[in-house]
């Protein structure tokens, strides 16, 4: 009997090696989270030991010890064999299944020519304040035929911290700083403009980086913008200048 972790995103069977899996390797669902755990009913926690750290937001779940997944399946002969008269069918069958999907569901000769086709461009102000959040825009273009699978971008938060962005995303996490925003997929020749305030944890340059990619075509495209972050100066009223 092996024990695996079905992704509520795309289906995946993944093998739960680990004691808690926290991401699906497939689509990159964060799987670790409160409503994913079985003492979760009616957004309340009915484990006396994690109820005074749940939080609506479901990141508690990444330091519970109580964590129990509900997502997690228990299967038996997973790979029995089966004789002949039913095997033989069986994989034609499925060879056939695999030859519609390619054709007729998948397109591969549009994703391969979708795939470079999502774009991103940054803009972001030449110098900011320290401390004191500033706004930096990423936009993403699509020319693709066809819509795009679930899009994520990821940026990178080791010199700027990020706040919530405009338009909220589908999910966001933060984890060994970054933060990984995840979007719905662009339509046929579709535009989209994220604003995402920064606030700077040091003088000086700081670098911004961001990735764009997508775990189910070949999209992988990275951008980076230096910012100079200064010390904002105030002057008073006697003509001096206050720091």
């Amino acid at each position: 009997m092996a024990i695996f972790t079905r992704c509520p995103q795309c289906g995946q069977l993944n093998n739960d090696e680990e004691a808690k899996l926290k991401r699906c390797p497939q689509c990159n669902t964060d799987l670790l989270r409160c409503d994913n755990c079985r003492h979760l009913g009616n957004n309340q926690c009915d484990d006396p030991q994690a109820q005074n750290s749940y939080i609506d937001d479901g990141e508690a779940a990444k330091n519970c010890p109580q964590f129990t997944s509900k997502l997690t399946e228990k299967i038996t002969n997973i790979y029995s064999p089966l004789p002949a008269t039913l095997w033989v069918p069986a994989s034609l069958a499925i060879v056939i299944g695999m030859i519609i999907w390619t054709v007729f569901v998948t397109n591969p000769s549009v994703w391969a020519s979708d795939a470079n086709a999502i774009h991103m461009e940054i803009s972001a102000p030449a110098e900011g304040s320290w401390n004191k959040p500033f706004p930096v825009t990423i936009t993403l273009t699509s020319a693709g035929r066809q819509e795009s699978p679930p899009i994520f971008i990821e940026f990178d938060e080791s010199v700027l911290v990020g706040g919530m962005p405009t338009p909220e995303p589908v999910r966001s996490t933060h984890e060994q700083r970054r933060m990984v925003l995840e979007y719905l997929g662009l339509p046929p020749s579709g535009r989209m403009v994220v604003t995402l305030p920064v606030t700077p944890r040091q003088l000086g340059v700081a670098p911004f980086r961001a990735r764009l990619y997508s775990p189910r075509i070949r999209l992988r495209e990275s951008i980076a913008t230096d910012i100079k972050v200064i010390r904002q100066v105030t002057r008073v009223s006697n003509g001096g200048i206050e720091p």
